[in-house]
């Protein structure tokens, strides 16, 4: 199965708008398989896979996930997470995995499951507080009434009893992960940074800072943060951001480099070199060597300098919200209040 046969199925099923999304996850899961081969561990459902490439090992995959259906919900659920990097990507690789889709020919996957249970519970008016008295985290159930009726939905939509099942449990799961709300420790907090770290590095947004107070309100995206301990028990948070000029600088001689210029040499036989190789360059390389010629020669530069420094001995309380259920997002709101009184609302 190619690529953009996968990104096919998971855009079916997910239902998300952009392309960005498909390609980090299989990027991601591509990385996880490179990983997984150099290891010695054994891959359930497929065992070993030796010298399968990555699109032959989810062929596989797609191949005994369908045929072993009887196989134990948590070995499927195993297997999914050997192939994710980032929590947000596993509903993505598990509508893959659990496509039924043959190698060879493409046929239009069923309906997301995660939009009929969802479309049901809407349907029905119940709002998340009620929503999470009505599931059993613990054995990943629905009262029976509710149980019933969504199964049937989805097995009119097409699954089997046994994927409505399945089904049932991943979203209750995914609901169980987005929930837990109230009062939580600094070390809770930091671990939920933690947890989200490599998805902060590839965020567009970062993380939202809120400030309100009677006259004044402000907000900050960072995209960027250090966690330091600096004596026994205490620590402090920097949020800020990564852009430096001399990041900048770097990288515009290293694309002059390619090109025959040397750091060293004054900007007339700069221009003089660049110039006998002009007419050679791509309209796409001229533009690479105009960018770098401008960020070598411009004397002032922005460069966003915000930050927000937060001490662990300096604060009250944290508290959070839940998650929101929107497969591609799941944002909860923290909010720390300071010793002081004052406070700042976050957002990731």
């Amino acid at each position: 199965m190619k690529k953009e046969q996968m990104k096919e199925i998971m855009r079916e099923e997910m239902q998300v708008a952009g392309e960005k999304i498909y390609d980090d996850v299989i990027a991601k899961m591509e990385s996880c398989f490179g990983k997984l081969k150099k290891s010695d561990i054994n891959i359930p459902l497929i065992k070993e896979i030796g010298d399968m490439s990555f699109e032959e090992t989810v062929d596989k995959i797609i191949e005994k996930w369908a045929n072993n259906e009887n196989t134990d919900y948590a070995v499927k659920q195993l297997l999914v997470k050997q192939f994710v990097a980032l929590p947000q990507h596993y509903s993505y690789v598990y509508a893959l995995f659990s496509s039924r889709e043959p190698s060879s020919e493409y046929t239009k996957p069923k309906k997301n499951y995660h939009e009929i249970i969802m479309g049901y519970f809407n349907t029905e008016h119940i709002d998340r507080v009620d929503l999470e008295k009505l599931l059993d985290f613990e054995n990943l159930t629905m009262t029976e009434q509710i149980e019933t009726d969504i199964k049937k939905q989805l097995v009119d939509a097409g699954y089997s009893k046994k994927e409505a099942q399945n089904s049932i449990r991943e979203f209750i799961r995914f609901v169980k992960d987005r929930s837990g709300s109230g009062k939580i420790t600094w070390e809770d907090f930091i671990n939920k940074l933690k947890d989200l770290e490599d998805w902060f590095a590839e965020s567009d947004f970062g993380i939202r800072v809120q400030r309100f107070s009677k006259e004044t309100y402000w907000e900050v995206f960072f995209n960027h943060f250090d966690i330091e301990t600096y004596e026994k028990g205490k620590s402090r948070l920097t949020f800020n951001h990564i852009y430096y000029f001399e990041t900048e600088n770097e990288k515009a001689w290293e694309t002059l480099d390619d090109y025959g210029v040397d750091g060293d040499v004054p900007m007339e036989k700069m221009l003089s070199v660049i110039a006998k190789k002009w007419t050679e360059l791509s309209d796409e390389n001229k533009d690479a060597v105009i960018s770098a010629i401008a960020a070598i020669t411009t004397t002032t530069q922005y460069v966003d300098r915000s930050r927000m420094v937060i001490s662990n001995e300096s604060i009250e309380r944290i508290t959070m919200t839940n998650a929101d259920l929107v497969p591609q997002m799941g944002l909860r709101d923290y909010a720390i209040t300071f010793t002081n009184g004052e406070m700042v609302c976050l957002r990731f």
